[in-house]
């Protein structure tokens, strides 16, 4: 088994926020107890509704966001609330991030090869030379050239921004590479430029990706692995061919409620006969002083009573797959 880059185990990411003008404020749980891992070399898949956390789940790896309880190993460096910022500087070394936005995440004040070269520069690279040298060898790496470096961010397509943002992310040889949803800014022409390129530069670098996307059909073309999140919370955790065939094999009867849905809600150019869309009704429960009990209880058609007050808890169903629901499997 390869080794392990990133591991969490009961993660929670909660924010405080004030509803009254006394007493103690009420808790947004944006991120509820999550256990995955990552291996090196693979790229694994999140996916999810808009809001359900992704982004927030992706910050606190990179510590753009603290974490609440829980712990969180990331390059062989344990982590908790408490850890002294001495470690998580050590651990964060080696992640970066590639962001949804190239139009909001490039500074536009900057030239291309101050954009690509600033990781180095707060690194601790104050050579000139060396940065702008580095800069343009990272841009031949994406497509791009050494007339593109002295050129303004807003000379560029949203394409050419997208692998300007993956030059920069390059730029300090990490080994840990968290793609927040990196196409979905982006035509739909480009779409294969920009994930083949990553694809190109993980194996030439021996990367290992976290890929956000709401594209289940580059989940399937892209990861290895794969995480289904509702509300916070992570509900299935496995091999992405295993959950797929699992599907198109029976329809997915052992799979979470939640990931069945997800996946029959996936285009067909030749619909499958007596496939079922999967319609999901009832009211989106709050995640607002929400408990440790299943959040999608309340649109789930398979619910019984127990499975809104009980805590949920992961339970593995075959090799290295794992649901959250324990009617199923």
């Amino acid at each position: 088994m390869s080794e392990i880059i990133v591991k969490a185990s009961d993660l929670c990411v909660d924010f405080d926020i004030r509803s009254r003008a006394f007493g103690k404020p009420d808790r947004l749980s944006a991120v509820r107890n999550a256990n995955f891992e990552i291996r090196r070399g693979e790229t694994f898949g999140l996916v999810g509704e808009s809001g359900c956390g992704k982004s927030t789940l992706a910050g606190a790896l990179a510590h753009f966001v603290p974490i609440s309880s829980g712990e969180l190993e990331l390059n062989g460096v344990r982590l908790t609330k408490n850890s002294p910022k001495a470690d998580w500087n050590k651990a964060r070394h080696g992640v970066q991030m590639i962001f949804q936005d190239p139009f909001g995440s490039l500074n536009p004040r900057f030239q291309v090869w101050q954009l690509i070269s600033e990781p180095m520069l707060l690194a601790g690279e104050d050579d000139e030379k060396l940065l702008y040298e580095r800069a343009v060898e990272l841009l031949g790496l994406v497509g791009l050239s050494e007339k593109d470096a002295g050129r303004n961010i807003f000379e560029f397509s949203g394409g050419q921004r997208q692998r300007i943002a993956i030059a920069r992310a390059l730029s300090v040889n990490p080994e840990f590479i968290i793609c927040d949803e990196p196409t979905s800014a982006l035509d739909v022409s480009v779409h294969s430029q920009i994930c083949n390129l990553l694809l190109d530069l993980q194996e030439k670098y021996s990367l290992t990706y976290l890929f956000i996307t709401h594209n289940l059909a580059l989940v399937r073309h892209l990861t290895d692995r794969m995480a289904v999140m509702y509300m916070g919370q992570i509900v299935e955790t496995g091999s992405t061919d295993e959950i797929f065939d699992s599907y198109a094999k029976d329809g997915g009867e052992s799979l979470h409620p939640y990931t069945r849905a997800l996946l029959s809600a996936i285009p067909e150019v030749y619909p499958t006969p007596g496939r079922e869309r999967i319609i999901l009704e009832g009211e989106v429960s709050s995640p607002i002083n929400a408990g440790d009990s299943c959040r999608f209880a309340p649109r789930c058609r398979y619910c019984r009573e127990e499975c809104k007050s009980a805590p949920i808890a992961g339970r593995e169903i075959g090799k290295d797959h794992v649901t959250c629901c324990p009617y199923f499997g």
